[in-house]
C-alpha cells in the first residue's frame, strides 16, 4: 500500500507516450493519489535500458527471492494479489 510509505518516498510512474497512457482519467487519478508521472518521449526508451540492466535487475532479483519465499510459506503455494 503506497499510503504506508508516502511520507518517506515520492512515487513516480514512468510511461511511454502510447495513447492509452495519456487518458485524462489517469492524470486525474495520479493527481489525487499524489503520484508523479514522467513521460518518456517516443524513440527515447532505449536510454532507460541502462537502468534496466544496472538498477532494475537488482530490484527484480530481490522481488523474485521474496516472491518465492512467500510462496514457499503458503500452504497452497499460491499468493493472492494483495500478498504479491
Amino acid at each position: 500500500n503506497l499510503a504506508d510509505v508516502m511520507h518517506l518516498y515520492q512515487p513516480i510512474l514512468w510511461l511511454d507516450t502510447a495513447p492509452c497512457h495519456l487518458h485524462p482519467s489517469l492524470f486525474e487519478y495520479l493527481g489525487r493519489e499524489r503520484i508523479f508521472m514522467a513521460l518518456i518521449p517516443a524513440s527515447m526508451t532505449w536510454l532507460l535500458q541502462v537502468l534496466d540492466v544496472k538498477v532494475f535487475a537488482r530490484f527484480k532479483a530481490f522481488f523474485k527471492l521474496r516472491y518465492h519465499a512467500k510462496r514457499a510459506q503458503s500452504t497452497t503455494g499460491m499468493l493472492s494479489f494483495v500478498e504479491v
